[in-house]
């Protein structure tokens, strides 16, 4: 029997022999693994895992495979990956020899006597130095004697001095844009084709010149956008933009870390766990909780609910999936949102596993039709897995019984999942914390800053129970992401924790927002916010257009117009007024003096107000039902059937 190995001046990681640069990492990986266990070479001691690879020895031993035909598998510090069966064998060729460079293959027989190898043509040899030379049968030619060193190419690294120009004059149209805000029209009446007319270029193939370059961005900003940083803007559920959080955008692009690995982004990591930790605090969760930022709550929720699948659907659900598993069941009321329908699809669970559970005349879902729901899913032999509640449902702004259904979580033994990304930011407030109460027994919230924090798009965020439990969801461990994280200290990789390995610094912004303000002003904010929803609950209900149509709990109002003269009663009467406020609704979004948007309640079509706008006053909310009487009388007059004049 005899063996091949490297001098230890030539690094096994420099050689791949017929086999893949990933399966090399493996093997380098399991090997570290085993130098971290005390498996050592038997050539050389290694005080650490990175130092016993370097200095590894790659040996191989002969199999036969037919005449004439070695076939050689690798081994690191003595641990065979042939023997472990783990991967193909790696042939190592005995044509790499260099008498002059040091790096030679050498061959040694049992008994110890050296031989120089004789070349061989059947197998090409890859070498990594900084990457892959793909093999190509031929000899190898040193071709950094035959080309010229390449010049500097600086055209994309711009000069402080010329990005200062580019900032500067980015951030007097920002403020361009801020001062003549309140009188810009918060939507306007452009059709796509005319928007894409003025905003669609060809990328030109030389630099357009800044002038040119800013004219296009000014008209974009200033005639071809709507505003929903508008005081008049209380549609949807879309935050202001905080001008703080402007500056940390600007400044988390600008140190552009990617906020995956700790290694990739230190500052941006632990600012990020730390403000998970205190938003997790601000929900009554325990210590040992904490979460991390995402693009939006359809991300947020589904990470939740990725996290109450893998916990509570059966041994290895990750590795084996959800095929011949009892069907999983989730439980969340009839006014949920449609993310949550979406977020078991992408869960393979499909959109039929999750429930929709009836609601009150409050609009909150029922915890005795959830247990009539989970009770007959256990006796159809269903795995019932997770109860998900609203504080703050997209439509009226409902909180479901948080208690009772934290209860009934418990008692059946599931996962509760609370879906705030609309409302959750309601804790801080005191008058509405009550509100809350029992969301501080939840496994896992979701809710997103760029609703009811007013931060700028995007940013959703999901903060659990038991943080550990998100690197056991979705972590993933590939080798050439290897670290000692004795010798280095460094903190958590926030891709172990969510889907997403490239993770932008989304947190600044949060962060600088809450360090600018404080608790306090976000407090009082939030609680202005509701007092003005219940402001224009109380203008709609007294004004003889109007009718509200469900209770105003946070800062959604919903209402619609009902003209002066139409009867109480009558065939087609709710049907007219569903096509009506439909019209009205449209026509005020194009209007831009006011803008709302709409929700469908019990069947029926109402306007919809939702108040998470820090320059929204008292001011607006008059302004917005003037506005619809103005144009739902216009409409009425045209539109209005003969059997109900």
């Amino acid at each position: 029997m005899s063996s091949f190995s490297f001098r230890h001046n030539a690094p096994a990681h420099e050689l791949i022999c017929g086999h893949s640069r990933q399966k090399f990492c493996n093997v380098v990986s399991s090997n570290v693994r085993a130098a971290s266990s005390g498996v050592t070479s038997s050539a050389t001691a290694s005080s650490s895992p990175m130092a016993s690879v370097k200095r590894s020895v790659v040996s191989a031993t002969q199999t036969s495979s037919c005449p004439g035909d070695p076939v050689w598998g690798l081994s690191l510090n003595g641990v065979s990956s042939r023997a472990k069966g783990q991967y193909p064998p790696v042939i190592a060729h005995p044509a790499l020899s260099s008498p002059k460079g040091g790096r030679h293959l050498e061959q040694r027989s049992d008994a110890g006597r050296r031989r120089r190898s004789r070349p061989s043509s059947r197998t090409p040899l890859v070498h990594l130095r900084d990457h892959v030379r793909v093999p190509t049968g031929r000899p190898r030619v040193n071709l950094r004697r035959h080309m010229d060193r390449p010049e500097p190419f600086r055209d994309l690294d711009w000069d402080p001095k010329r990005a200062r120009e580019l900032g500067e004059r980015a951030l007097d149209l920002w403020v361009e844009l801020l001062e003549k805000l309140p009188d810009l029209p918060i939507g306007r009446r452009e059709r796509a084709e005319e928007v894409r007319a003025a905003v669609s270029l060809d990328v030109p193939d030389e630099p357009m010149p800044l002038d040119d370059l800013m004219a296009h961005l000014r008209s974009v900003v200033l005639e071809h956008s709507m505003y929903p940083g508008h005081p008049g803007f209380m549609a949807y559920v879309s935050g202001a933009g905080t001008i703080p959080g402007v500056a940390g955008d600007l400044i988390a692009a600008a140190v552009n870390q990617n906020v995956g690995g700790w290694r990739l982004s230190p500052a941006a990591s632990e600012i990020e766990m730390q403000l998970t930790k205190w938003l997790a605090a601000q929900f009554g969760l325990p210590e040992g909780s904490g979460g991390l930022l995402t693009s939006g709550g359809a991300m947020a929720n589904f990470i939740g609910l990725k996290a109450a699948r893998d916990a509570k659907g059966g041994k290895e659900v990750r590795a084996r999936g959800v095929q011949g598993e009892p069907r999983m069941t989730l439980y969340a009321s009839e006014e949920v949102h449609l993310v949550v329908d979406r977020a078991a699809d992408m869960l393979g669970l499909g959109t039929q596993a999750c429930r929709h559970i009836a609601v009150d005349d409050r609009f909150r879902m029922r915890p005795d039709e959830v247990r009539r729901s989970i009770e007959l899913d256990l006796t159809d032999r269903s795995r019932p897995i997770a109860i998900i509640a609203s504080a703050g449902s997209v439509a009226t702004g409902s909180i479901d019984p948080l208690n009772e259904l934290a209860d009934l979580a418990e008692e059946y033994g599931l996962w509760l999942h609370v879906d705030g990304a609309y409302g959750g930011p309601g804790v801080l407030a005191d008058d509405l914390r009550p509100l809350y109460a029992g969301i501080e027994r939840a496994d896992s919230i979701t809710f997103d800053p760029h609703k009811w924090l007013y931060t700028p798009h995007s940013g959703g965020c999901v903060v659990v129970r038991d943080l550990a439990g998100l690197g056991e969801s979705f972590g993933v461990y590939p080798s050439y992401i290897y670290q000692d994280l004795d010798a280095t200290g460094r903190g958590t990789d926030f891709a172990q924790m969510g889907p997403q390995f490239s993770r932008g610094f989304q947190a600044l912004k949060v962060w600088v927002s809450l360090l600018a303000h404080g608790r306090a002003a976000y407090a009082q904010r939030i609680s202005h916010d509701a007092a003005l929803a219940r402001y224009l609950d109380a203008r709609a209900t007294e004004h003889p257009e109007f009718e509200v149509m469900a209770p105003t709990v946070l800062s959604i109002c919903c209402f619609r117009y009902v003209p002066p003269g139409l009867p109480a009663t009558g065939p087609g009467r709710d049907d007219y007024l569903d096509e009506l406020n439909g019209r009205l609704m449209t026509e005020l979004q194009l209007d831009g003096r006011a803008y709302c948007s709409n929700a469908v309640l019990n069947g029926r079509f109402v306007l919809r107000a939702c108040i998470v706008n820090f320059r929204t006053e008292a001011e607006e909310i008059d302004t917005l039902l003037d506005v619809a009487a103005e144009i739902g009388a216009r409409f009425d007059a045209t539109m209005r059937p003969g059997g109900l004049r």
